[in-house]
C-alpha cells in the first residue's frame, strides 16, 4: 500500500480541492491481489486503489495523454497509421516504442541510446524494466534452456506476440514456435471445436 501511495504522490496524480456544491465524491476501495508465476510460486503482492483511479473512464486517457506529451516533448514522433507507435531518429540512431495498455516495448539500433531513454522514462514515470537478453532457436536443441523454463518461454513469446503488431514478417515464426502451437486439422463435422488456455 505504501509503494502504491508513493507512486501516486511521485506522479502528482491528484490535486486536493474542495468538492463542488451538489457533487458526490467517488468511493474508495483497496484491492489486493497475489500474482503467481506459472509454476505456482508467489511472484508478488499487489495493492491497488480501485475506482478512485483505475476504475475511472478517463484514467487510461489521462495516462496516454501524459505519456504522449512526454514522448513528443523528448523528440519522438507519433505514427499516423498506428497511434501506439512512437519513433525517434537522430544522427544515425533510431529508437522505437510500441505501447500496449501499460506495457512499452523499446527497440533500436543503439543499446546506449535505449538505456539513456529508459533512464529518462524513469525520471518521469514509475517503471519496471523487464528487459532480459533471452533468445530461442527456431529448431529445439538439447542446449536450449528456455524451452524447459516455462515462465521465461511465456514471457518471450508474449513479447514477440506484441511485437508482431508492427512486424508481420515475424508473425508466422512466433505463432508456430517449436512444439508449442495448436494443431488445427480439417474436420468433416459442422461443430465448432475450440481450445482455451486460461493463461
Amino acid at each position: 500500500m505504501n509503494k502504491e501511495m508513493k507512486a501516486l504522490y511521485d506522479n502528482d496524480t491528484w490535486e486536493v480541492n474542495d468538492l463542488p456544491k451538489g457533487r458526490k465524491s467517488i468511493g474508495v476501495k483497496w484491492v489486493f491481489k497475489i500474482k503467481y508465476k506459472s509454476n505456482g510460486e508467489i511472484k508478488r503482492y499487489k495493492a491497488r486503489l480501485k475506482k478512485y483511479l483505475y476504475g475511472l473512464k478517463q484514467a487510461p486517457r489521462q495516462w496516454n495523454a501524459k505519456l504522449t506529451h512526454t514522448l513528443i516533448e523528448n523528440g519522438f514522433k507519433q505514427s499516423k497509421s498506428d497511434y501506439s507507435l512512437f519513433t525517434e531518429s537522430e544522427k544515425g540512431n533510431f529508437v522505437a516504442l510500441l505501447i500496449y495498455v501499460d506495457d512499452i516495448i523499446i527497440i533500436g539500433n543503439n543499446i546506449d541510446e535505449i538505456e539513456n531513454f529508459k533512464s529518462f522514462l524513469k525520471t518521469k514515470f514509475q517503471i519496471k524494466d523487464l528487459d532480459q537478453n533471452v533468445s530461442i532457436n527456431i529448431e529445439p536443441t538439447n542446449d536450449d534452456p528456455i524451452i524447459d523454463n516455462i515462465t521465461e518461454y511465456q514471457k518471450l513469446i508474449g513479447k514477440l506476440i506484441n511485437l508482431t503488431r508492427t512486424r508481420p514478417d515475424i508473425a508466422y515464426s512466433v505463432h508456430c514456435s517449436p512444439s508449442k502451437g495448436i494443431h488445427i486439422s480439417r474436420n468433416k463435422t459442422t461443430y465448432l471445436e475450440v481450445f482455451v488456455d486460461a493463461d
